[in-house]
């Protein structure tokens, strides 16, 4: 009978739900776990084909996701009783939620979605606050050539002469759309703080970018 269980439940974990896991928040040492039903809305069959991963977060695929924890347990057991009944098996509630916690908390049904990295490298510097060089008028800056995977600076007018390292996602031929690391408040709003402990998006021209933090005050975008 424990066998038997424990090869319904984790077919049933396989079949019917997914979780998944953010190698970007690892770097940040956060090991979270998201997770939802296959047949909810929130979830598409399009997921693992995403080549970027970085579209993944940009999109906010994994805005509506839940983010697992013990209470979400309850949730996943009142759904597999459902099932069990439907089919008329028979096994004890302490037994079911006990091989659902260890199957979910051995994270066997968990997958990574890898990001560069580089990444990691990034979250590990700092901001640079540059001092003594001037934002260029647009018409007399040059564009920056860099490729999808490229590492470089940008440097928002708000925060003024603070720097943040930044990542190009895609070059969508007169723009770069990036992400980029930044430190965050506790409403999550960007300040001039030099530690990073989180990240943005931006989409900024070839000439609002740069190689070095110098640059990228030079070609400060709006």
């Amino acid at each position: 009978m424990e066998n038997e269980l424990r090869n319904t439940v984790k077919n049933w974990l396989n079949d019917n739900i997914v979780f998944r896991k953010l190698g970007i928040h690892q770097m940040f040492g956060n090991d979270r776990i998201y997770w939802t039903f296959k047949w909810s809305s929130d979830y598409s069959e399009n997921l693992d084909n995403h080549v970027n991963p970085f579209e993944l977060l940009d999109d906010r695929i994994f805005d509506n996701w839940r983010t697992y924890s013990k209470d979400d347990l309850k949730i996943i057991f009142e759904e597999f009783q459902f099932f069990a009944v439907s089919k008329g098996l028979k096994f004890r509630k302490t037994d079911i939620k006990r091989h659902l916690k260890l199957c979910i908390e051995n994270q066997e049904f968990v997958k990574i979605i890898k990001f560069d990295p580089k990444i990691e490298l990034l979250i590990n510097s700092e901001r640079k606050r540059v001092k003594g060089t001037r934002t260029l008028a647009p018409g007399k800056r040059s564009p920056v050539n860099l490729s999808q995977g490229d590492t470089a600076y940008i440097c928002n007018y708000i925060t003024s002469n603070m720097v943040s390292p930044c990542y190009i996602i895609k070059d969508l031929e007169r723009t770069y759309r990036v992400i980029y690391f930044t430190h965050l408040n506790k409403n999550l709003r960007e300040t001039s703080g030099t530690k990073i402990n989180g990240w943005g998006f931006a989409t900024v021209y070839h000439n609002e970018i740069g190689t070095t933090p110098e640059q990228a005050t030079a070609n400060t975008y709006n």
